[in-house]
């Protein structure tokens, strides 16, 4: 992988720390990395109800400079944390900018300065818990769409990639994303879910006989064996051991993404790829159902939407 440029939002909390670390053990080494961090003008709060509002009695000077001091230091301590992991020193960049437009869109802004690829920590500063997205995330997810975003939950070990195929280009991307950005030494796993006709949630009673319904499964099975071995060659192309890469089809999930994430916690994987959108596209929506619900299962660990 030559020349791939990824780009980490930082703002300072343990979360976006833990976004760093997950970079430095999962990617590639051979990428530039850059740190981004966007300066506040003023406290957030202060922006509530006035957007003019300056107190009297307090110097927002004197706050900038306590703030600046704080984000330095925690981007040089980041900073050597992937210089730890393998990355080059000149290989990573250091990037703070005063706040433009607001810090959604001064990171969205930057995305779009030739990375292949965006790291962000889940949920920042948030009090709510590990299972709500950040503000800034939600808005990252809704409109980075050009290139993948990587979320990171939890402290994610970092010990192997599930990878979701359908079959549809957006999985096909996917499968070629963890080819072009993902450490070689990873290990791989390919899962497709082919779901029975029968749901019982739907009705109390199996509506298609069960010969039937093998029937469909078997079929569709050996419909999507052959992309899968297609995937597998590409990712052994790509750098792979082919000892690395394993492939499962599950057929008795009737919830696609529970077995996606099923299978990510039972092989203890710490990231789950997915494409934004799978065979259904539908163009007024920026997220394909299945992968809105991976999302928010995977609250403790990191997951690639491409």
């Amino acid at each position: 992988m030559n020349n791939k440029k990824l780009l980490i939002p930082v703002d300072g909390s343990p979360q976006s720390m833990t976004a760093v670390e997950y970079a430095g053990k999962t990617f590639s080494k051979d990428a530039h990395v850059t740190l981004f961090h966007v300066r506040a003008k003023r406290p957030e709060t202060f922006l509530d109800f006035r957007a003019d509002y300056v107190p009297e009695d307090i110097s927002f000077d004197q706050w900038r400079e306590m703030c600046d001091e704080k984000i330095d230091k925690f981007l040089e301590d980041a900073s050597r944390k992937l210089r730890t992991a393998g990355f080059e020193e000149g290989a990573v960049e250091i990037v703070p900018q005063n706040l433009k437009q607001g810090y959604a869109r001064d990171i969205l802004e930057k995305s779009r300065d030739g990375f292949d690829a965006m790291v962000f920590g889940r949920y920042g500063f948030s009090s709510l818990g590990a299972g709500v997205l950040g503000g800034v995330a939600a808005k990252m997810v809704e409109s980075v769409k050009h290139i993948p975003l990587v979320l990171v939950g939890g402290k994610p070990a970092t010990d192997g990639i599930v990878v979701a195929f359908d079959s549809s280009s957006s999985s096909k991307k996917a499968v070629e994303c963890v080819g072009n950005l993902a450490d070689k030494k990873n290990r791989v796993l390919l899962v497709t879910v082919v779901r029975p006709l029968n749901n019982p949630q739907l009705a109390p009673k199996d509506f298609f006989k069960k010969r039937f319904e093998t029937a469909w499964v078997d079929a569709n099975t050996r419909k999507i064996v052959p992309a899968i071995a297609q995937m597998r060659k590409r990712l052994v192309e790509q750098g792979f051991d082919g000892d690395q890469i394993e492939e499962t089809i599950i057929r008795e999930k009737t919830s696609r993404a529970e077995g996606i994430v099923g299978e990510a916690r039972a092989g203890s994987f710490s990231t789950v790829v997915v494409g934004r959108k799978g065979l259904s596209a539908v163009p007024e929506f920026v997220m394909g159902r299945v992968t809105r619900k991976v999302l928010f299962l995977c609250d403790d660990r990191a997951i690639w939407i491409v």
